[in-house]
């Protein structure tokens, strides 16, 4: 005689994991618009006016153009992760609830600490050179 798992059992946790999935992607969708599109675009800024940059900056354009050198990579390792990510949910979420919800949660702030830091190196040149260039 075989075991029958519950219908319910077996779904349980699909909806979370999908909605942490989800959430995980448009973050990193959000760092990959920033990288791949405002930084190069505040690069040819700065360059066109030949301004001295922060070494916060220059890290930030140095990694923003390795990934648009290499943006091909970004495709597999999204999708693997992505999956991981939906795997590692889901079995939290089965056998204990707090542990994927820390899952979820918790990457939400290294992703806005990047964020912010993306923003504030290249805002911040940008908004002296709004200052200089102002009559």
């Amino acid at each position: 005689m075989s075991a029958q798992v519950p219908v319910e059992s077996r779904t349980r946790g699909l909806g979370f994991a999908a909605f942490g999935t989800a959430l995980h992607a448009v973050l990193l969708l959000i760092l990959a618009v920033m990288y791949l599109v405002r930084v190069p675009a505040a690069k040819r800024t700065f360059d066109e006016f030949g301004m001295t940059l922060p070494w916060m900056t220059w890290g930030v354009i140095r990694l923003s153009t390795w990934l648009v050198e290499c943006w091909w990579t970004l495709i597999p390792a999204v999708a693997l992760l992505g999956w991981l990510d939906f795997v590692v949910i889901r079995g939290l979420s089965r056998t204990a609830r707090l542990n994927a919800i820390a899952w979820v949660v918790c990457p939400v702030v290294p992703f806005s600490l990047v964020g912010g830091i993306t923003a504030f190196a290249i805002e911040l040149p940008m908004t002296k050179l709004t200052k200089a260039l102002a009559p």
